[in-house]
């Protein structure tokens, strides 16, 4: 039985895809939503998050040490690592 409620937003680029596989596939939206939602947990095809908290600005900063032979400002890592988080 379902009898919980969830309310989020997409991008366009990841709306389509599930509007189209829901389409192919024949089933509701949210039907859809929850197949992909049941792969990716019951199968651990996802990432796992760690527990601990991660200090990003120590982070940051090793990566920029070990990166400083491509010159690159930790503005710049910064807006790298902001791009790849919406994928």
């Amino acid at each position: 039985m379902l009898n919980k409620r969830v309310q989020t937003l997409f991008d366009q680029e990841t709306w389509q895809l599930v509007h189209e596989s829901a389409m192919n596939m024949n089933v509701s939206f949210g039907e859809a939503l929850r197949q992909a939602a049941n792969y990716a947990f019951k199968t651990k095809k996802i990432h796992k998050v760690k527990n601990k908290k991660v200090d990003l600005r120590a982070e940051l900063a090793t990566i920029h040490k070990d990166m400083k032979p491509m010159h690159l400002t930790f503005k710049e890592i910064k807006k790298m690592v902001e791009h790849g988080r919406r994928y």
